[in-house]
């Protein structure tokens, strides 16, 4: 595939990163209401060099306390929601994604300075309740 090809089945990207080697990573997050963050390689040559989804199991195990906030959204991508909860003085970030046919959430929780204290899946309640 082509970059043509990859724009006209994707639409224009969020962002696009230029390499010095030429290459173009660009990047289509789907959240909030998606269940992917995508991001393409088109090589020097105009041509689809990989496709990845950043949102599985190989990158959640990679999210480990004390990682920094700026860490974990480079290699998730953008999230689906934010909640403050002032008494703990915590964040969680939440994105959406697929474990199968099933609707899940993958939640990161950080502390006050922005660094990682837990990571939690569970599932997704708008499938699970379509009312919330």
């Amino acid at each position: 595939s082509t970059e043509a090809d990859v724009r006209g089945l994707f639409g224009e990207p969020k962002t696009v990163e230029i390499g010095a080697d030429g290459t173009r990573t660009m990047h289509y997050p789907r959240q909030p209401e998606g269940y992917a963050n995508y991001v393409m390689v088109i090589g020097a040559d105009g041509k689809l060099a990989s496709l990845r989804q950043l949102l599985n199991p190989d990158n959640f195990a990679r999210i480990q306390p004390g990682m920094e906030r700026a860490e974990v959204l480079r290699i998730l991508g953008p999230f689906a929601r934010e909640r403050r909860f002032d008494l703990k003085n915590e964040t969680l970030v939440e994105w959406r994604y697929r474990e199968g046919q099933e609707a899940r959430l993958f939640g990161v929780t950080f502390d006050a300075g922005g660094k990682v204290i837990a990571t939690a899946t569970v599932a997704d309640q708008r499938e699970v309740d379509p009312a919330r």
